[in-house]
């Protein structure tokens, strides 16, 4: 039970912000590409996170709960060089969400690309008519425009958090030299 609250609080807590981020984390984005990045780092953040804390957590339990006598407790630790990695990834996600959104207004300039949003559209899948004007798409790019401001604000603010909720996690687990 008490590995369960520690691994809500310092591992899930940050897995929680991240998947609040308006990017899909599992598409799988071209090569070099700041969608790629942000998503890579947001992998090995996870899997290190669970990797260093989560697992020895629930070993050390499991072993517990079983009375093994003389089993060794796993260290529930990051070590110097992971807590330095972990913090420069967060810091390229942060450094890349803007890129990502520039890129992503780029598109909006493609009529197609715009239609394609409309045609996913409710409204359109409903209608008789579909045709689709002039009017519509400059009416369905200003909306995407506008959306896409305001992702990246959230987007900057989850990451933001993130940032301080790795770094509680860092304070609680990582190597103490």
């Amino acid at each position: 039970s008490e590995a369960k609250e520690l691994e809500s609080k310092y591992v899930y807590n940050i897995a929680r912000a991240f998947d609040r981020l308006h990017l899909n984390l599992k598409t799988s984005y071209p090569e070099r590409t700041p969608g790629r990045r942000i998503t890579s780092n947001i992998d090995v953040i996870k899997t290190r996170l669970r990797e260093d804390i989560s697992r020895p957590l629930f070993t050390n339990a499991y072993n517990a709960d079983l009375k093994i006598k003389g089993e060794p407790k796993l260290p529930v630790v990051i070590s110097k060089a992971h807590c330095e990695i972990l913090d420069g990834y967060m810091s390229g996600i942060r450094q890349k969400i803007p890129m990502y959104y520039r890129e992503a207004r780029k598109r909006l300039k493609d009529d197609d690309y715009i239609i394609g949003f409309i045609k996913k559209s409710q409204e359109y899948q409903n209608r008789e008519d579909k045709t689709i004007s002039k009017k519509e798409i400059k009416a369905m790019r200003e909306l995407i425009k506008t959306r896409l401001i305001t992702y990246e604000a959230e987007d900057l603010g989850t990451i933001t958090t993130a940032h301080e909720l790795l770094k509680l996690t860092i304070k609680k687990y990582g190597e103490k030299v």
